[in-house]
């Protein structure tokens, strides 16, 4: 496996703000050009999981978007852990 080998996990404005990732390793995403998590005006809880090797940023958050990160660790992101809202 290698960064950006798929594009990740979007989470957009359809999605509920009840969505969650728990106890997951997300690793070689950002395919996407993004991250390997991507909140787009939404705003899911993330818990007890690692982001890892994104061939951008571990987690890359647009429009507004302001997830709960609850022990959330990073490693081997190529940019920032987390690229904030604007």
């Amino acid at each position: 496996p290698a960064p950006g080998d798929w594009n990740g996990i979007y989470f957009g404005p359809s999605n509920l703000s009840s969505s969650y990732l728990a106890g997951v390793t997300v690793e070689y995403g950002g395919g996407n050009g993004l991250g390997n998590v991507v909140c787009d005006a939404t705003s899911p809880a993330i818990s007890d999981s690692q982001v890892e090797n994104s061939s951008n940023w571990g987690i890359y958050l647009t429009g507004g978007a302001s997830p709960t990160l609850t022990n959330v660790s990073f490693s081997g992101n190529t940019d920032g852990e987390i690229r904030p809202s604007p």
